[in-house]
């Protein structure tokens, strides 16, 4: 670690519409959303503290300044939280952590965690196994049915993209190994160089269509957990699903709060 730097700083993507949540997510922001009486940013928030990360910055944009109030009223004295404000308009994930990129000169490696995810996911590895590698990204990746998959092959690395809904397959580096498709799982480590080169793109882009552009010529790993707890709570569906489960259970309060 470099001299003076933090290890590793988290943007906890929040700035969504949360639209497939309505009429939920109709006058709250769905970061805000409770699973068991537990809104979805402090699942985040406290998954992120349990594994020793102390900085934090989140974007916002659907009912930005109930976020900023909530945020303020946890207190929460031990760590740093800012936020990246897109009121004006929503980027996406790649321009969300452009924006906020002026947070991140001073760390080793950004964690970029959606906020509509619900895991256990022992983020202390997977961060070490993107240290190691030293790739110029990390997905956390899973074998589980979605409409669009990211190729990958044996050794970990992301080969390609497919579209299920359009059966459109990209296939951008040749493979050593046999490809296979996996999920992504909302949660990613970024190496800061990263932030130069999104530079170079619009203020709102994709990041899996960077991703899609960049494995080529760039080292894109992905990082199975298939044993981890994983839930996406992007639907109303599964956020009755996890609500239920987690109210019976909720580990996951016991574990990081």
């Amino acid at each position: 670690m470099g001299k003076g730097k933090c290890m590793t700083k988290a943007i906890i993507l929040s700035a969504g519409l949360g639209s497939r949540l309505r009429p939920v997510t109709s006058d709250k922001p769905k970061a805000l959303v409770k699973v068991d009486g537990i809104p979805l940013i402090d699942y985040a928030i406290q998954h992120c503290r349990h594994f020793g990360i102390r900085h934090f910055i989140i974007n916002i944009h659907h009912f930005g300044e109930q976020i900023i109030q909530h945020i303020r009223e946890r207190n929460y004295t031990d760590l740093l939280i800012e936020f990246s404000d897109e009121s004006n308009a929503l980027l996406e994930t790649g321009g969300g952590i452009r924006k906020a990129g002026w947070f991140f000169g001073d760390c080793n490696e950004i964690l970029a965690y959606n906020v509509d995810i619900l895991t256990n996911l022992n983020l202390t590895r997977l961060i070490d196994f993107h240290r190691e590698k030293k790739p110029l990204a990390t997905l956390a990746v899973r074998n589980r049915k979605t409409s669009r998959y990211i190729l990958i092959d044996e050794s970990t690395r992301m080969v390609g993209w497919k579209n299920m809904s359009t059966n459109e397959t990209l296939i951008k580096v040749v493979p050593h190994s046999r490809i296979k498709p996996y999920g992504f799982s909302g949660i990613q480590v970024l190496s800061p160089e990263i932030l130069k080169i999104f530079e170079t793109y619009p203020d709102r882009f994709s990041i899996m269509d960077a991703y899609i552009s960049l494995c080529k010529e760039n080292f894109i790993l992905s990082y199975p957990h298939d044993k981890d707890f994983w839930m996406d709570i992007g639907k109303l569906d599964m956020l009755a699903e996890a609500d239920k489960v987690l109210s019976e259970n909720n580990f996951l309060k016991n574990t990081f709060h």
